[in-house]
């Protein structure tokens, strides 16, 4: 994970990655409350070998659409 300067970087990188993500790749959870989860698997690659895999929990606002918070693992 050498690409990436900070842990701020690192996880704005795997919510972007998250959102973008088609919806058969990605889990969508109603978490209730007006909140939501999605995760999506993110691969890491130096080269051509796969080197780990990261499913990042995203947690979302259902009425506005702003991330609430992010962290590394764990899926929704």
């Amino acid at each position: 994970m050498g690409y990436f300067s900070s842990w701020d970087d690192l996880m704005d990188s795997m919510v972007w990655i998250t959102l973008l993500s088609t919806a058969d790749e990605r889990l969508t959870v109603n978490q209730g409350s007006g909140k939501f989860c999605m995760t999506t698997p993110v691969q890491f690659y130096v080269g051509d070998a796969m080197v780990g895999t990261m499913d990042p929990r995203i947690v979302l606002s259902e009425n506005n659409m702003l991330v609430i918070t992010a962290i590394p693992g764990g899926g929704c």
